[in-house]
């Protein structure tokens, strides 16, 4: 049996895109057979049976002997540095490196960008010695996301759905739900917290506003209410591929600096609207005006179809059948 090692960090500074779609590989892999072992580096996240928290920058010598006899080693990192990188694929070259942040340059390897436009914008000058794999179509969501898409685009849109992150890093979800029902009466409003909000007095507060909370939910109900939604409101990370992949059109935050290159992308192809950085004076009113503006069906639809032709179901299979090509 072929084994997997996986390297990757979560936690509310830093989100928990990189676990999600290494979460995504795990079970691609696993469903062609590999044995698969997942170490986190983690700030109070929550982990999934099979997954291990562990401080793997340092290199324990228990790691050492797993990265040495892996037939893959999958890091997903923005925070570790290069030379420890490069010390990794010395242990053994059959490493990959899922880098969205591409400010550092490989000289060997193999290097995976999922970010929209990578292919065209991504480390470049590019080395002779780095195998890329860049763009968007290699996207790895979660499981859940992997399912087929029927939606109905409205005439008129009945949902608004808020999700910012598994953490809500910035508190903005009571203030926009404020202002979101103030503008909009009438129509629904589904907040969803993640694990990572301490949702109990959160979830009465915007419940006694109108809102219709939903805390802690799995990957497909997750799934389930961006496709009953017509319009969402969003930081950029994962959850942007995610929303793209279900053509539900977004007005987006951005929220930390790593979703620049996400943020900025989805935007100029035409399938979000930015709003501003978290702490724009009139952040609450760029998202009202961005709700506004995807109104209309005819928007709506246009932007759903270049969602869905951006990200796709398949993306994390055609990842995995490219890696098991390189290293055959």
């Amino acid at each position: 049996m072929k084994r997997l090692l996986i390297l990757t960090e979560a936690g509310p500074e830093i989100g928990h895109g990189h676990l999600s779609r290494c979460r995504s590989l795990a079970s691609a892999f696993g469903s062609r057979g590999y044995l698969i072992e997942l170490f986190v580096d983690i700030q109070d996240t929550m982990l999934a049976a099979g997954e291990s928290a562990l401080q793997w920058n340092k290199l324990p010598d228990r790691l050492q002997a797993s990265i040495r006899s892996a037939d893959m080693v999958i890091v997903d990192s923005y925070i570790v540095g290069l030379e420890l990188i490069e010390k990794i694929y010395d242990m053994n070259h059959r490493t990959v490196i899922i880098d969205d942040y591409p400010y550092r340059h490989y000289r060997s390897g193999v290097v995976v960008d999922c970010t929209v436009n990578a292919e065209h914008k991504a480390f470049l000058p590019r080395e002779d010695g780095v195998r890329y794999l860049l763009g968007s179509k290699y996207c790895p969501l979660r499981q859940a996301f992997w399912s087929p898409l029927i939606k109905t685009i409205k005439e008129i849109p009945s949902t608004i759905l808020i999700t910012l992150g598994g953490c809500d890093v910035r508190e903005l979800t009571k203030p926009i739900a404020e202002k979101m029902l103030a503008r909009f009466p009438g129509v629904r409003l589904a907040v969803v917290l993640g694990g990572q909000v301490k949702a109990n007095n959160y979830s009465r507060k915007l419940s006694k506003m109108g809102a219709v909370v939903h805390a802690n939910l799995s990957a497909m109900e997750m799934c389930k209410i961006m496709d009953r939604a017509d319009v969402a409101i969003s930081g950029g990370g994962q959850t942007l591929y995610e929303l793209a992949s279900r053509g539900l059109p977004a007005v987006v935050i951005k929220l930390v600096e790593n979703q620049t290159a996400d943020v900025e992308a989805f935007s100029s192809q035409g399938f979000s609207i930015y709003a501003g950085e978290w702490a724009a004076p009139n952040l609450l009113e760029n998202i009202g005006l961005g709700i506004e503006k995807l109104w209309t069906r005819k928007e709506r639809l246009s932007r759903y179809q270049i969602g869905r032709s951006l990200v796709d179901e398949n993306g994390v299979w055609r990842l995995v059948s490219e890696l098991e090509k390189i290293f055959e």
